[in-house]
Formats: structure tokens, C-alpha cells, sequence
């Protein structure tokens, strides 16, 4: 709920981050024309989702010959995102065999170099303008060609892919030089070691010279100054590697299957070792893309009008709602992501709780807020204008 009260001073305006009613799941199939060309996607809405409060976008792109609804349906992934409470979209490919431009491969998009990331881009701006998306936790994946495609945009959409999950398919640059990410981005990887479609250990096939996917990560790894690994953990029918910064947040993971061939772990037909969708689900979890990095949620919209400009007590109370004590943090960034504030309260009790914004010696703009705890991660913008 949003109040902005006009008069003689500057009033208050309310901010609630209480909890509205769900609306129910939905799925929307939409289209946009990009470089003349009609691009699809299928859009699957929580029942968390309530036009309040922003939720995290999972981006999830169908192999070669494949699509969106056979994606959904082949992945699960709807299921998870209605447990965990985020969007998920399965975009469209383009030609007859629909394919994606990952670089080496595959298909029509190859052949007639179509702008997939650049499609993609302007699928985020949509999603961005249209529903309450946290734009610091938007995450990407895909099957076997989309998980290529999910490579390539972690080299080349880094500042607005928080990490990236991709499955079957490594990167397929021609020359590994041009992936050159401006953030460290952290990936996590599925593969079957009995891959007959995407070989594990790499190789000529189909007239395409695929990467081992071991040295794939290996770059991944060293790209984000990764110092420590790789560590080692088995669990029954599968095991991961792990490369990590020992004094920062990247994060890089293989996960190996000993069975399952081209497939997507833990759905049917392929490995039951692992879970991909959990494995994932957690990785993006614990990588969002850190605040005073680019992209922070544009929605919704807090307009400031000092009317008197020699007034200086200028404050927002931001009220919340905890259901249970918890620790609160609360931060004040301005348009490029420095921070400017630290409002942090601490641990506060289950209850209301408001907390006034201090907007008395800041500059005409732009600024964002961020409230986090350990169930709540709400981004608002406060416009100042003088």
C-alpha cells in the first residue's frame, strides 16, 4: 500500500511490506517482435505472485528441436516454482527445429546468426516492466542447447544474470577469449558422464568439436578468481566438484551423474542421484546478485515531493511486518549501487515495525531501498525530486 499526502509540508508516505493475498498460479503465452522476427515465450506465475511484492525470475531455454511447453512439462519446474515462490519463463528458439545461437551450435540460429541474447535482454525488460521481478535474482538455465545458450549469457548478460545453471550442454564460443563477463558470475553445472548427445569428455560429433565439460568449469573457475578447489563430494550415483574465492562469493560447481545420458537429473528417464531442480534452486538461492553490483528492482514507485524546499525533515517510514523475531537488514543505494545508508535495525520481534528514511540530505534522484531478512528480500525505489 502506497499513501502520498500533499499540502503545505512534506507528509509521510507509506510503505507496506505486508503479506496480500495470492492471486493463483497462471501461465501466459506471449510474443514481441525482435529484429523482425516474432519471439514466443510461456510464462508460469506462482500463486505467491500478488502485484506487491517482487519475486525472483528463473529464465529456462528447451534444447534443440525442442520448446517451451515440452520444457515445463519435461523439467518440473513449475512445481518448484511454486513451492519456492518465483516466475519462471520458457522462451522460444527460432526456425523449423527450433535451436538456439550459442555460438558452435545449434541449428537455424547458428546458420542465419540470430541475436539470442539480445532477444533475451528484452525478454527481461518485459518481464521487469510488467510484473514485480527482483531484478537482483534473476537466474537462467536450460537443456542441453539452452544450457549452452545459458553459458553464453552468463558471458555476455552477466550484469543482468545473477548465475546461471545449465544442463547437457557446455560452452560452445568458438573462441573461450570472447566470453568476458563484467561481474563474476556464479555457475553451477549437470552432466552424465554416459551423455551420448553432448559428449562428457568432449569430441567431434555431428560436425561440432564440443568442449570437455571438466574444462569448461575449469574456465568458469578461473574467470571468477576462484582460489580454493576444486573440493570433492559423492553421494550415491553422482559427485560434485567445487571451486570457490576464499575471500569473496563466486562460486563455481560440476555435478557429475554416473548415469542418465542426455537428461535432466532427477526427472524421469534421467539420473535419480541428485535432484537438478533443488540443486539449483539452492545455488540461486545463496547467489543473487549482490547489491552495489548493477540492476537493482525498479518497482514499485515512492515519489518524494518536497514542496517547501527549506524543510528539511524529509522522511519515509517504512513499515514491515515479521512473523516470528528475526535479524533485519536495511540498506539505502543510490542509481549506480553505492551504498549511501545502513539502516539496519538488528533483530527485531515478531510484530509492526516502522523504520523512518532519513531523506533530508539527499541529492535530487534516484534511490533504492532494500529490506532483507531471512524470509523477506523486498527492493523499492524512492525517487527525490527538488
Amino acid at each position: 500500500m502506497e499513501r502520498i499526502m500533499t499540502g503545505r509540508f512534506l507528509l509521510p508516505v507509506w510503505i507496506s511490506f505486508l503479506l496480500f493475498c495470492p492471486m493463483g498460479a497462471a501461465d501466459i503465452e506471449g510474443w514481441f517482435f525482435h529484429d523482425d522476427i516474432r519471439r514466443s515465450y510461456l510464462l508460469h506465475i506462482p500463486p505467491q505472485h500478488n502485484g506487491e511484492d517482487s519475486l525472483p525470475l528463473v529464465i529456462s531455454m528447451h534444447g534443440y528441436t525442442g520448446n517451451a511447453a515440452q520444457l515445463a512439462t519435461y523439467t518440473g519446474m513449475n512445481s518448484m516454482a511454486d513451492a519456492e515462490g518465483f516466475y519462471v519463463v520458457y522462451p522460444e528458439g527460432t526456425g523449423t527445429l527450433q535451436s538456439w545461437n550459442a555460438g558452435q551450435c545449434c541449428g537455424d540460429a547458428v546458420a542465419n546468426d540470430i541475436d539470442d541474447v539480445g532477444f533475451i535482454s528484452v525478454l527481461i525488460d518485459n518481464m521487469v516492466r510488467n510484473y514485480v521481478v527482483d531484478t537482483l535474482r534473476i537466474y537462467v538455465t536450460g537443456m542441453s542447447n539452452g544450457g549452452m545458450m545459458s553459458h553464453r549469457l552468463a558471458c555476455e548478460l552477466s550484469e543482468r544474470i545473477a548465475s546461471a545453471a545449465p544442463v547437457a550442454g557446455g560452452l560452445m564460443l568458438s573462441d573461450w577469449e570472447e566470453c568476458k563477463p563484467q561481474r563474476s558470475v556464479p555457475v553451477i553445472h549437470f552432466h552424465a558422464v554416459d551423455d551420448g548427445v553432448v559428449p562428457y569428455y568432449g569430441g567431434f560429433l555431428y560436425g561440432i568439436d564440443f568442449p570437455p565439460i571438466d574444462s569448461v568449469m575449469q574456465g568458469w573457475a578461473e574467470r571468477s578468481g576462484c582460489d580454493v578447489g576444486p573440493d570433492t563430494t559423492d553421494t550415491e550415483g553422482a559427485f560434485s566438484r567445487r571451486w570457490y574465492q576464499s575471500d569473496g562469493d563466486a562460486e563455481v560447481i560440476l555435478w557429475t551423474t554416473e548415469d542418465g545420458g542426455h537428461s535432466w537429473p532427477g526427472r524421469p528417464g534421467g539420473s535419480q542421484a541428485i535432484s537438478a531442480n533443488e540443486e539449483m534452486w539452492k545455488f540461486f538461492e545463496a547467489h543473487p546478485m549482490q547489491a552495489g553490483e548493477p540492476a537493482i528492482n525498479e518497482r514499485p514507485e515512492v515519489i518524494i515531493y518536497p514542496l517547501v524546499p527549506a524543510v528539511l525533515a524529509e522522511t519515509v517510514p517504512l513499515r514491515f511486518s515479521l512473523k516470528h523475531a528475526d535479524d533485519v537488514t536495511i540498506g539505502l543505494y543510490d542509481a549506480v549501487g553505492r551504498r549511501v545508508a545502513d539502516l539496519s535495525p538488528g533483530i527485531l520481534p515478531c510484530g509492526m515495525h516502522s523504520i523512518e528514511i532519513d531523506c533530508s540530505g539527499l541529492s535530487a534522484g534516484v534511490y533504492f531501498c532494500r529490506l532483507n531478512t531471512s524470509s523477506i528480500r523486498q527492493t523499492y525505489l524512492i525517487k527525490v525530486v527538488r
